[in-house]
């Protein structure tokens, strides 16, 4: 069975990096779940990057690159509170 794909979700479409080390779960349970919440998950940053999700010792050259994009640069806790608004 194809799994449910939340397309009413705050990220769906969007295309997500995460970087850091992720309190509410490991990165691959987080990039599982904003899969299934419809985002796009990308390893490195794009200029198409929607948002870069900071953990624990987030990586500074892609907080870097972000900024450079004008990215939406947003804390593990705040992209709880986004996806947990449904």
């Amino acid at each position: 069975a194809k799994k449910q794909i939340n397309i009413d979700s705050a990220i769906a479409g969007k295309h997500i990096v995460f970087t850091g080390k992720m309190d509410y779960g490991s990165r691959e349970e987080m990039q599982a779940e904003a899969r299934r919440l419809g985002a796009v998950i990308q390893t490195s940053i794009t200029s198409g990057t929607d948002y870069l999700i900071c953990g624990e010792k987030a990586g500074a050259s892609k907080i870097e690159k972000a900024k450079k994009f004008g990215i939406i640069i947003i804390s593990e806790e705040e992209y709880n509170k986004l996806i947990n608004k449904m």
